[in-house]
């Protein structure tokens, strides 16, 4: 057994050029997978079973240079070696998820009426995907459409091929897709799921203005973007995770307000973090102002406010209604909310986050 990081491969020789599938075998050792390509040494059972397995003798077998899980030297003139994955390949979308007990949403705000993705939706033919972990490689278009796997349970409700009318896993309302799962979601699903996605990121459905995938547990963002190119990136398996999590940090944010004790120092606080110039005598209605035509790359796509007990819960409740009223696709979140979350989770707010004045908030509190 030849053993790999990655499930994709590269079978080469100076006779042909193959691209190959490893297994994914799960190690209960480390509680992840890894890939492999079984060997098998006798050639007349292979040639029985299927005659286009391209058959090879090597008189030796060594890793490629020190790393073994990259690739394989198989006799002097074939290798077999990890390769970059396909542009058709796709993460499955929850692959930034945590994992509580679910459900999970990912959220995509798109510019088109429910009506429109309702012709979308009943237009798409689904494509078929071998799937390895969270890596799904697409096959051939198939003469099925995604609708046909879907019934519908309530108005631009569906249920994913159940006859259970509490199931609910996609939503195609006025302005927005969600895509949801419990905590397994449904054989089958990863296809229907993924050909929606190829679609979306061939921009069938023009720009994509936020997308966030949402642990609807706690309901708390576990990862999101604005832009096209932003799903897109998420969505493909040979981005760096490492640096796809620090972008998430852009679009995810903390603020804390614990120094405020009403409206006005709440808004000044919020205002001085997106480095609002603060009218002292109405920071309300001149951050609400600026909120209100600010570019949308200037925005996050989740913002949670995070406070002490003493500032009043309806106040705050009230602040939140006001700020959601002023621009939509953006979502403000009251942290005391999230009964004992742990905060590791979530992005650390940026370090340039600072209080505004105190001479400001006590001019607010007079």
């Amino acid at each position: 057994m030849l053993t790999f990081s990655a499930p994709y491969l590269l079978l080469r020789s100076p006779q042909i050029d193959r691209y190959l599938l490893a297994n994914s075998v799960y190690n209960p050792a480390t509680e992840g997978y890894f890939f492999a390509i079984a060997l098998r040494a006798n050639i007349s059972e292979i040639e029985a079973s299927d005659n286009s397995i391209p058959v090879f003798q090597p008189n030796f077998i060594r890793p490629l240079a020190t790393n073994s899980c990259s690739g394989w030297q198989l006799g002097e003139n074939i290798t077999l070696e990890v390769c970059p994955y396909p542009v058709t390949a796709q993460r499955f979308w929850d692959w930034g998820w945590s994992m509580t007990c679910g459900p999970v949403y990912l959220w995509i705000d798109v510019d088109r009426t429910a009506e429109q993705l309702q012709v979308w939706f009943n237009s798409l033919k689904l494509y078929h995907y071998d799937q390895r972990v969270k890596i799904l490689f697409r096959e051939e278009e198939s003469d099925e459409r995604v609708c046909d796997r879907y019934r519908l349970v309530d108005p631009n409700i569906y249920s994913f091929e159940s006859t259970n009318y509490n199931d609910r896993d996609l939503y195609l309302r006025s302005d927005h897709i969600m895509l949801l799962h419990k905590l397994h979601y449904k054989r089958g699903q990863e296809e229907t799921d993924s050909t929606m996605l190829a679609s979306i990121l061939a921009g069938d459905l023009g720009d994509v203005e936020r997308w966030m995938v949402i642990d609807g547990d706690w309901h708390v963002p576990q990862s999101a973007g604005r832009g096209l190119d932003s799903l897109r990136n998420y969505l493909d398996p040979n981005g760096d995770e490492d640096l796809l999590r620090q972008e998430w940090q852009r679009w995810i944010v903390t603020i804390n307000i614990d120094a405020a004790r009403n409206e006005q120092q709440v808004m000044a606080i919020v205002g001085q973090y997106f480095q609002v110039p603060i009218n002292s005598s109405n920071p309300t209605d001149c951050f609400l102002a600026w909120l209100a035509t600010a570019p949308t790359s200037a925005l996050p796509c989740w913002i949670w406010l995070d406070y002490d007990q003493e500032l009043d819960r309806e106040i705050l409740e009230f602040i939140v209604s006001r700020l959601h009223n002023a621009r939509a696709r953006m979502h403000w979140g009251n942290a005391l909310q999230i009964i004992n979350l742990d905060y590791q989770s979530l992005p650390a707010p940026p370090p340039s986050l600072l209080p505004p004045p105190k001479s400001l908030l006590e001019e607010l509190s007079e």
